[in-house]
């Protein structure tokens, strides 16, 4: 009886550790891809702060974020904390955090072309494992 009950437990336990593995493979279900890049405004590196939306084509599915950094580089983060997107085409935009008292004083006087701003922009990012870096080039109005 007591050898029985070790080779089942045994077998549990070597079940188990396959499933955990494979769970472990799959990354809790969701795929990320990294996106990073640069953006430039009229040819020039853009300044640190400005806010870039990646908003996916499916409707389910929830906007992702990056903020430039001083050398007009970008990553995108998704809300759990962990770097980029999921596979799929996303509209980019380019925009501000909100009100002037609440960017960088570098941002202040800077007016985006239309093209880009969240809800008009036409701008789309296919996003796919492997991919390089998107670079974003975007006009002053």
């Amino acid at each position: 009886m007591t050898r029985h009950f070790k080779t089942r437990h045994l077998q549990w336990l070597r079940c188990s550790g396959y499933l955990f593995a494979c769970i472990a493979m799959v990354g809790c279900g969701r795929q990320l891809c990294e996106v990073r890049g640069n953006l430039s405004i009229d040819g020039k590196q853009a300044p640190a702060g400005l806010k870039i939306t990646f908003t996916p084509q499916k409707a389910d599915a929830e906007p992702i974020l990056a903020m430039t950094e001083n050398d007009g580089s970008y990553l995108l983060i998704d809300r759990s904390g962990r770097r980029g997107a999921p596979p799929g085409d996303y509209r980019v935009s380019v925009g501000f955090w909100g009100d002037a008292s609440v960017n960088p004083p570098g941002l202040s006087g800077l007016k985006i072309s239309d093209g880009f701003h969240e809800g008009t922009s036409t701008l789309v990012c296919p996003v796919r494992p492997g991919m390089g870096p998107f670079n974003i080039a975007v006009t002053k109005q």
